[in-house]
């Protein structure tokens, strides 16, 4: 399994989005993204975790070797990271 900063490199690729489109939905400075898709920089904690949930995913603790791994959340909760409003139902 790759390591999550290659996960994360390769949900930000994959999500079909611009550097400046992942920057803005998760807050951070575009040029972070950019810097990190390239590998020219690593990333806090807290950008880390914005960038996954801006991209629909979590970080869960790895059951193995006290790593995390990058798991889709639900729907409801990927809509809620964009900032959408999810869609009550009856």
């Amino acid at each position: 399994m790759p390591d999550i900063e290659t996960q994360l490199r390769d949900a930000i690729v994959a999500s079909g989005f611009t550097d400046t489109e992942v920057a803005r939905r998760a807050g951070v400075a575009q040029p972070v993204v950019f810097r990190f898709r390239k590998r020219q920089r690593g990333l806090s904690s807290e950008s880390f975790s914005k960038i996954a949930g801006a991209l629909g995913l979590e970080l869960r603790p790895a059951k193995r070797r006290r790593r995390c791994v990058i798991t889709d959340q639900p729907r409801e909760a990927a809509s809620t990271a964009t900032g959408s409003t999810p869609t009550p139902t009856a």
